[in-house]
């Protein structure tokens, strides 16, 4: 009697776990099958906007406010209202507009208010309301709707978001049409977030070489830029000098100094380069004694 007890309660996890696999397949299937449903949706969406015919106002509209613009270039900006709107349907409503121009176009269309609605429901599913950050808006709050906005066009256009060699569409249009009060964004620009940790000294000393290869002017100064920006983000990050080797870290102000147009973009010369470099062998001398001090505390307890 006793060993058939332990027997069935032996048994009893295996009972559960066959009661159970029907409702988990239920579940799993039903989240499988409303996932598809989605990408269906998003799928016909991002066609619809590819082929939809904006009101021709729309064009008159942009070519009177600004008058200089030929066929091709009112042509661009469409495609980049295209590109936003589906950018919508991709990651929601709460984008950052990154061109003027094409912002003014979004407006000219909400005044055809039934075709806009109509636009909304085939490629959204919804009413797409336009609403413009408020002036008490939290900054950060703008900041990272404008860094998603920066991170997705990269990623559309394949363009490196740390290291761009040229600005996404709707982060170049208005420069590039001449928008007087346009939006201008430069290619030495920090909207992709640094990872937590900042970007490694291997990373940075790395990109320094591909620096030192570069034999264009105008690409050598871009690359100077976003590369200084890039290193003073990292350096200013709490407790950077700690988080690496000592001999990255060398590795990586020998590397700056090296560079004449770097170690002024980054430090303004040489002298405070070193000056930021002792502060640094300061940090990590102190860092080595406090973590012998508590090996040798621990090795006596």
């Amino acid at each position: 009697m006793t060993s058939t007890l332990l027997f069935l309660f032996a048994l009893l996890p295996l009972l559960f776990l066959f009661a159970l696999l029907p409702g988990l397949w239920l579940i799993f299937s039903a989240v499988d099958f409303l996932s598809s449903i989605r990408s269906a949706r998003l799928e016909r969406g991002k066609a619809f906007i590819a082929e939809f015919e904006f009101p021709s106002g729309l064009r008159d509209r942009l070519q009177k406010r600004y008058p200089h613009l030929t066929e091709a270039q009112m042509d661009r900006v469409f495609e980049g209202f295209r590109l936003y709107m589906t950018f919508t349907v991709y990651h929601g409503q709460k984008l950052a507009m990154p061109s003027c121009v094409v912002d003014c176009v979004w407006h000219d269309f909400l005044l055809y208010s039934l075709e806009y609605k109509q636009f909304c429901d085939k490629a959204f599913g919804n009413f797409f309301h336009h609403t413009p950050f408020e002036p008490n808006t939290p900054h950060f709050f703008i900041r990272k709707s404008l860094e998603k906005v920066w991170l997705v066009s990269c990623q559309e256009e394949n363009i490196d978001p740390i290291y761009p060699k040229r600005l996404p569409l709707l982060f170049a249009l208005d420069a590039e049409l001449a928008i007087a009060d346009g939006f201008r964004h430069s290619l030495a620009n920090d909207y992709y977030p640094l990872p937590k940790l900042g970007i490694t000294p291997s990373g940075l000393c790395h990109q320094i070489q591909v620096l030192e290869s570069e034999t264009n002017p105008a690409e050598r100064s871009c690359l100077v830029a976003q590369l200084a920006l890039r290193i003073c983000q990292s350096l200013q990050l709490k407790d950077y000098f700690g988080r690496y080797p000592k001999k990255d870290l060398e590795k990586l102000f020998d590397a700056i100094i090296r560079d004449d147009d770097l170690v002024v973009a980054v430090f303004g010369d040489s002298t405070l380069a070193e000056a930021k470099r002792g502060e640094m062998k300061h940090r990590k001398e102190e860092q080595e004694k406090l973590e012998a001090s508590c090996g040798c505390s621990s090795s006596c307890g």
